[in-house]
């Protein structure tokens, strides 16, 4: 399978050199791993939903300024392993993802506390699935803001891209495969 991934073109050189890595933070989509956009429900072209995700990435909020200005986006043959797969596009998926939530919020319910946002993340239900059924690859749907949806905070529960979260970068993706497909500047937006 063949993703794409939009980043600051500081990082293409280590990238380059030493495979992607792994965002370990609880408010990933589906868990840690590396981000890809791959072939599915998009509504644009995977390099561009790179590109945009690079751009949006780039700014921050709290300095009101970008983090950076050249946006690199990356391709990757990423080696995913049907029995290592949870694709969370089809039934199957996500009723296996649902039985794992219950587990999850039954944990926390035992507690007595009430529930909150603090106590819950779908991140946590992708740790516990990778755990306890070694998966490695979480496919799934998403509606994310790019470009001026997010400017205009346009919300929506109907995705616009198909993601897909790598563990294990180094093992799971070729090396040599790894491919500067072009770089643009954050300043070329203009939302």
């Amino acid at each position: 399978m063949i993703g794409y991934h939009g980043t600051d073109n500081e990082k293409v050189a280590s990238i380059l050199s030493h495979n992607f890595w792994e965002s370990t933070s609880r408010d990933e989509w589906f868990g840690s791993g590396s981000y890809f956009f791959v072939e599915g429900v998009n509504d644009s072209a995977l390099d561009k939903l790179a590109e945009l995700w690079g751009v949006n990435e780039s700014w921050d909020k709290n300095k009101r300024r970008n983090k950076y200005t050249d946006v690199a986006v990356l391709s990757a043959k990423i080696k995913v392993e049907d029995d290592k797969l949870l694709d969370v596009t089809v039934l199957d998926g996500l009723k296996l993802f649902n039985r794992f939530r219950e587990q999850v919020l039954d944990k926390v319910r035992l507690t007595g506390k009430r529930l909150s946002k603090e106590d819950y993340r779908d991140a946590d239900v992708f740790e516990m699935i990778k755990k306890n059924i070694g998966v490695q690859f979480v496919k799934g749907n998403a509606y994310i803001k790019l470009g001026d949806l997010r400017v205009s905070l346009i919300e929506s529960r109907m995705p616009n891209c198909t993601i897909l979260a790598v563990s294990l970068p180094l093992v799971n993706i070729e090396q040599a495969s790894i491919t500067l497909v072009k770089t643009c500047k954050t300043m070329n937006y203009e939302f």
